[in-house]
């Protein structure tokens, strides 16, 4: 058997099945960072809605069920990523609003659990056997998709990560992230507008 060279170009793949590192590029954590704000800013500029079904009927008759994602969570995760990208850079006072922000949910989501079991409580006997014909139930910690309190918590989710991405947005200014030129060349052109 004859041997023979291989070239692995190496890259990483994104959301869409496409290299988007070049074999000559080299890691850069600006871009990086840059890149990550983007798919926060792509993401965060969508209406937020809840994930659903779309469901038709193909030609031969069949039910064909497209899930169409969840636009909030979708955000929420790409901040996450944010974070967790410039979790080298942070200093002290944004992680601790960091921190802060994730216990105000953590606290949400506990009253609303609460909530959601005391509403569960206090439900009268025809509304309870409702729920459970519907195959909805009372689990004591999380809360139910088809009870409003889940949609309240995916509300004030929502805010905080939002929340969040502004002081990680202001981390990036205090690092110097984006080049000086850039920021020179955007300032001819607001004066060429204005002036």
């Amino acid at each position: 058997m004859e041997n023979q060279k291989t070239n692995f170009d190496l890259g990483i793949v994104n959301a869409d099945n496409q290299y988007t590192v070049q074999e000559e590029e080299q890691f850069s954590h600006q871009v990086l960072v840059m890149s990550a704000m983007r798919k926060c800013l792509e993401a965060g500029s969508r209406e937020m809605v809840e994930g659903y079904f779309n469901t038709r009927a193909d030609r031969s008759g069949n039910i064909i069920k497209t899930y169409v994602d969840d636009t909030r969570k979708a955000y929420i995760e790409s901040v996450k990523s944010f974070r967790d990208i410039l979790s080298c850079d942070m200093d002290k006072e944004t992680r601790q609003a960091v921190i802060k922000i994730k216990k105000g949910l953590t606290d949400a989501h506990k009253l609303l659990c609460k909530e959601e079991e005391t509403d569960w409580k206090n439900a009268v006997v025809g509304i309870r056997r409702y729920r459970i014909q519907k195959g909805i139930f009372l689990r004591v910690g999380s809360l139910n998709k088809e009870l409003p309190y889940y949609s309240i918590y995916m509300n004030k989710e929502l805010e905080a990560y939002r929340r969040m991405f502004r002081v990680l947005n202001n981390l990036t200014k205090a690092h110097h992230f984006f080049k000086e030129q850039g920021l020179q060349e955007f300032g001819k052109i607001k004066e060429l507008k204005h002036g």
